[in-house]
């Protein structure tokens, strides 16, 4: 559901109660118990259609993140935190190993795990010992758009990697296809296209991919919240009518 606002911000007369003098906090309460999605804006709602139509349920925020490098590393991870979502470091199983291939010349493995750098060829074993790791509930892979780096090749085999591990794992995964140029934007479409005939989906900026992961998170925790209330009325109202039931009597 978009938030509807003007320039002059939320003015408390759309709103049909006074009590709060935050109508935002009214709007966003009202949505909440309506079990809907609260969006600013007509791309934030498709991002979030998107996630929910191609994604699979989605109870945990805690996300590892790969193919990133250097101060891309520091943007992503505050991309995420910003929207709620926790980048935990990888467990000690699997930060020992990473250790047994990964070179810490240019990179890091405590997550985000770059590969700008030689790793890249490492791809894969570092994909599967994320989608293996009981610290990671879901997965985000940044996908370069300079192909003076890696080649057509190279974007091509990101693809495949992305789609073996959707076919084979059971986290949550989500590509983005950050771009800073023209000519780079026209490669951004051209990989989305590719992922999108693979049943991935993906996101053309770090906060954009961030917030369509926490729009569904909250949706599906929403959905949990309600499932356990009404589970719990209904055991007391069992409860009750069994306790408040007088005894047969024999005659």
């Amino acid at each position: 559901m978009e938030r509807r606002r003007d320039r002059g911000g939320w003015p408390a007369d759309r709103f049909p109660s006074r009590s709060s003098g935050n109508p935002r906090a009214v709007w966003d309460s009202a949505i909440r118990q309506c079990g809907a999605i609260g969006v600013d804006r007509m791309e934030a709602l498709i991002d979030t259609l998107k996630a929910l139509l191609f994604l699979p349920s989605i109870y945990g925020d805690r996300v590892g993140i790969t193919g990133v490098s250097g101060g891309q590393s520091v943007a992503i991870a505050d991309a995420f935190a910003e929207a709620g979502l926790k980048v935990p470091p990888p467990t000690r199983d699997s930060c020992d190993r990473l250790l047994n291939f990964y070179s810490l010349i240019g990179g890091g493995y405590l997550n985000p795990i770059d590969t700008g750098n030689a790793n890249r060829k490492d791809l894969k074993r570092i994909l599967e010992i994320l989608e293996q790791d009981p610290n990671m509930d879901n997965l985000v892979m940044l996908i370069g758009t300079r192909l003076m780096y890696i080649g057509p090749e190279g974007l091509q085999e990101q693809v495949d990697l992305l789609s073996e591990l959707k076919e084979r794992g059971t986290k949550p995964l989500i590509a983005i296809t950050a771009y800073s140029t023209l000519a780079e934007a026209q490669i951004a479409i051209e990989i989305t296209l590719k992922l999108q005939e693979r049943g991935i989906i993906s996101f053309p900026s770090l906060e954009r991919a961030a917030r369509a992961l926490r729009n569904v998170l909250d949706y599906y925790n929403s959905k949990r919240d309600k499932r356990s209330f009404g589970e719990h009325i209904m055991n007391s109202t069992r409860g009750g009518s069994m306790k408040n039931s007088a005894p047969l009597k024999a005659d």
